[in-house]
């Protein structure tokens, strides 16, 4: 999906983030932020390859549910502390 909207993110003026298994360079220049969710050390010139591994069945979820205990640790007491 990054690739086939590639170009249409390269003429968006914000910050970027992409979660993605592909270690390409491609996306450096378009996004701020990459979040690799793969186990490959060093990024890759290739072009982009389809996997089919644990990180394509599991990583999405995992990421976000540890992005969600993050939100939830730093900002939980905030929250509670309206709400009396």
């Amino acid at each position: 999906y990054a690739l086939a909207i590639h170009s249409d993110m390269q003429k968006i003026s914000c910050y970027k983030a992409l979660i993605t298994l592909n270690r390409t360079l491609l996306f450096t220049e378009t996004y701020d932020y990459i979040f690799y969710l793969s186990n490959d050390l060093m990024p890759s010139t290739r072009s982009i390859i389809a996997s089919q591994n644990i990180y394509t069945h599991y990583g999405i979820p995992y990421f976000l549910d540890l992005l969600y205990h993050c939100y939830f640790t730093q900002y939980s007491s905030e929250v509670l502390s309206h709400m009396d």
